[in-house]
């Protein structure tokens, strides 16, 4: 890990962590297609998440699953809260508090490129971690 006291990064070989507003994962979360079964690719990165969280003991975190526009809007919605919470359940297990991690998902209401393009659609279909408490 880097670390800067005041301005704050902490960086590790998946995450990176600004404090006070994200942290940012430099790869993504992988599911299962249509599901929220964690592959295990993406154990690294969540152990590193977890590491981060960890060593800052009054972080609060929520967890936004985000999905592209494929398919109808509720079961985006429904599929992006299953898979941020499929996160929020291997934190949790793996040592983190429940109190400091809530699941929220988006479905495709938030999308960061357009949703007509494989690289857009592959883009919007994310994870992401912001701490909502320092």
């Amino acid at each position: 890990y880097q670390r800067r006291v005041h301005g704050g990064k902490i960086n590790s070989r998946n995450v990176q962590f600004h404090l006070i507003q994200e942290i940012i994962i430099k790869e993504r979360i992988e599911f299962d297609g249509g599901s929220s079964s964690l592959r295990n690719t993406c154990l690294p990165i969540l152990d590193d998440v977890f590491d981060i969280i960890q060593k800052n003991q009054t972080l609060k975190i929520r967890i936004e699953g985000h999905t592209c526009s494929e398919g109808p809007s509720e079961w985006n919605k429904i599929l992006s809260f299953h898979r941020a919470e499929a996160v929020r359940h291997y934190l949790v297990n793996k040592g983190i508090s429940e109190s400091r991690l809530t699941a929220v998902g988006f479905g495709f209401s938030r999308p960061l490129k357009d949703n007509t393009t494989w690289g857009g659609r592959s883009a919007n279909r994310r994870v992401e971690f912001i701490v909502v408490d320092n």
